[in-house]
């Protein structure tokens, strides 16, 4: 036979229903339980993340070889933590413009705009003898080389100008900055990135203004 709607209704419905206050008073401890779980190891967590500190940097940036533009905007913003007493590790951003140049085959013109992407793995060392240079950071890194190809003709003669590509390399930096232990340090960053492309390698020079926080 089949069962009455209505009943099954009223004993789901009774089977769901809550038990007055000792229901709830159990569920508040079982979550005061919890809490204290969690933040038993809050204190130690947040040390560790106070050991992160970041770098912020704007400057120049320029391709180094024979027909390369004249260089434009850099950009760059990282994040590190401490190994030992001088020597951090962590990861970085950057963005290059490098700027544009013309090109003439027969009579036709193209012009070139040349940008960089880099994702860095860096080691950073502070030193305690080199004078004002009070950081020196090294490390392999992606970088995502483009070489924007715009011409009103002839386009097809100058394709192999053109690059977009993501190739390995590594970077190497030096940063001169005041020394302390300040919130906030401001220091010049002059450096170098190799990129190894497939038919190509393209040196970079840069040099940034640089926060580090």
């Amino acid at each position: 036979m089949r069962r009455d709607p209505v009943q099954q209704v009223e004993r789901w419905g009774a089977a769901r229903a809550p038990r007055g206050p000792a229901r709830i008073a159990r569920r508040f401890a079982a979550l005061a339980a919890l809490a204290l779980v969690l933040a038993a190891p809050g204190a130690q967590a947040e040390g560790r993340i106070q050991k992160f500190r970041g770098q912020l940097g704007i400057g120049y940036a320029k391709l180094v070889g024979d027909e390369t533009p004249g260089g434009s905007f850099s950009m760059s913003a990282g994040v590190d933590y401490p190994v030992s007493g001088r020597l951090r590790a962590g990861v970085a951003f950057g963005y290059e413009l490098l700027g544009g140049r013309i090109v003439e085959r027969g009579s036709f013109v193209a012009s070139l705009d040349y940008s960089m992407v880099e994702f860095l793995a860096l080691a950073h060392w502070a030193p305690s003898s080199l004078g004002p240079l009070r950081r020196i950071s090294l490390g392999p890194g992606l970088f995502g080389a483009r070489a924007d190809l715009s011409a009103s003709a002839g386009g097809a003669g100058f394709g192999d100008l053109a690059v977009d590509e993501v190739a390995p390399g590594f970077a190497l930096d030096g940063t001169v900055m005041q020394g302390g232990d300040s919130a906030v340090r401001i220091g010049l960053e002059v450096g170098g990135r190799m990129a190894f492309l497939n038919d190509d390698t393209w040196t970079m020079a840069l040099v940034r203004l640089a926060f580090h926080y």
